[in-house]
């Protein structure tokens, strides 16, 4: 928020300031920040109850089928079957890609996980899909630049957050999450299964507890890893952000399938020193370019279509879609509607040419 702000006042001074700090607007955003902090709630959640990494990462895909279905409501897009298929390809294999990533060939499955982490993390990613679907309506909305609407997001962000944290420190099981007990200060100083880890037993209080401790909102903030996953989440809003606001969200999402391969093909044999000799998992990684292609093409057949429908409109004095119906990077808005209208135009055509 603090970069927004100063972005805004650079760019557009006092006048830009007033305008992103405007209360009614913050307000018009808070139900998106909302969501999206809802988001972060529960996929934390998730991680608390005892979901892997790897399994966040496979169940998190679900993401992507809630908010191409959620976008005909929202935003008002149709998808064509072929779409659809591309975009179910895309969901399946990079699910796939996950648990094979993880699958352990001794016990014939991954590890397990509770059942109530996995909901946790699958209303995670629906409740991101409505939040970032939320975000696209109100971000095209408007004519403003995107500091200025980031600033009014962050504001609603920060506001949302401040509800949240009590609400979840009076659900929480673990001290960690509560912001006013006094806890151990890491797992590095005091081991895991010490009673200063036990909220029922009273954490640091109870007389049993050898371990240094704190309490807070910032307890544990000594390690440069917090900070450097804080700089890493905010550079990521940040493009996330842009993408929604220039392109979609399901562009969006299949943007981000991308980052299992840059992972997979670079990131683990550069840092981790690891071999890609399983041609299973170099198969299934294979899957998630072919089809994004085919959601490519699907795009361009289904504009080819917009186009031929405007031109046949336009012979008859009747365009039934322009490209003001349409962004120019919304891929599927008005589908149903344009291709029958352009039956209808033909079939017109063809009665007028009858003798």
């Amino acid at each position: 928020m603090v970069i927004a702000t100063l972005l805004t006042a650079y760019y557009d001074g006092m006048e830009g300031l007033r305008r992103a700090w405007s209360p009614r607007k913050i307000l018009h955003c808070l139900p998106a920040a909302f969501l999206f902090a809802l988001a972060t709630t529960l996929g934390n959640l998730g991680f608390a109850m005892g979901i892997s990494p790897a399994l966040y990462l496979v169940l998190g895909k679900f993401y992507t089928p809630v908010a191409a279905f959620c976008a005909r409501w929202i935003m008002g897009k149709y998808y064509m079957p072929l779409e659809w298929l591309s975009l179910i390809i895309l969901t399946l294999s990079s699910a796939a890609f996950g648990y094979l990533q993880v699958y352990n060939i001794g016990s014939k499955g991954p590890a397990a996980a509770p059942v109530s982490a996995m909901a946790m993390v699958l209303g995670s990613a629906a409740v991101s899909a409505l939040a970032s679907l939320v975000t696209e309506k109100i971000l095209k909305g408007e004519r403003e630049a995107f500091h200025v609407q980031k600033v009014r997001l962050d504001c609603g962000s920060i506001l949302s957050s401040l509800i949240l944290i009590p609400v979840i420190g009076l659900i929480a099981t673990r001290p960690q999450d509560v912001p006013w007990a006094v806890r151990p200060e890491s797992y590095e100083t005091c081991p895991a299964d010490s009673v200063c880890w036990d909220l029922g037993a009273g954490t640091c209080s109870n007389s049993d507890c050898n371990c240094p401790c704190t309490s807070g909102l910032f307890a544990g903030w000594d390690t440069w890893l917090i900070f450097m996953a804080v700089f890493v989440n905010t550079t990521q809003g940040w493009l996330v952000g842009k993408v929604t606001h220039a392109f979609s969200v399901v562009h969006r999402a299949i943007a981000d399938s991308f980052s299992l391969l840059a992972i997979y093909f670079l990131g683990d044999p550069l840092l981790n020193g690891k071999s890609l000799d399983n041609s299973t998992l170099n198969l299934v990684a294979m899957i998630v370019p072919l089809s994004t292609a085919t959601f490519t093409v699907a795009t361009a057949e289904m504009r080819k279509a917009f186009e031929a429908q405007k031109k046949i409109g336009a012979g008859f004095g009747r365009p039934r879609v322009t490209s003001v119906d349409f962004d120019s990077d919304d891929e599927s808005v008005m589908l149903g509607s344009a291709v029958h209208n352009l039956s209808m135009s033909v079939a017109n055509t063809n009665s007028t040419n009858t003798p």
